[in-house]
This record gives structure tokens, sequence and C-alpha cells, in this order.
């Protein structure tokens, strides 16, 4: 389910965005990048945020283990 979150805010970015900035979008913490690309209006913004923030991050390391972690 992660995947279908992401993958959306990731080719919304203008470049790879880090493990972090992942992790915030799925935890609905709004960052300029956020505001920049819209991430509101995706279907995956916040929907997380009832789960602490490491262990999404941890899931996002996972699943994307290419993303750079910061």
């Amino acid at each position: 389910m992660l995947k279908a979150w992401v993958d959306p805010f990731i080719a919304a970015c203008p470049a790879m965005p880090s493990a972090a900035a992942i992790t915030r979008f799925l935890c609905g913490m709004a960052t300029p990048l956020h505001t920049q690309i819209k991430a509101r209006q995706l279907s995956g913004f916040g929907k997380m945020e009832a789960y602490p923030f490491q262990m999404i991050a941890e899931q996002i390391s996972q699943l994307y283990p290419h993303v750079v972690k910061d």
C-alpha cells in the first residue's frame, strides 16, 4: 500500500526525494517541497500520521533502498 501512495509523490518531485522527505509526506508533515508540488492533493499525504516516524522511515528504506537516507 505504501508504494501506491509514495510513487505519485516521487513522480511529482523535481528530483528524487530523500527517505526523510517521503516519510514526512506520509506522516503529513508539510515542508516547502510539499507545498511546491502540492503534496496535500496527493492521496498518500498524511496517511501514516498515526504511526511513528521511525517505523515509516524504516519501511521506506526497505521499499526504496536506492533512496538517499538523511
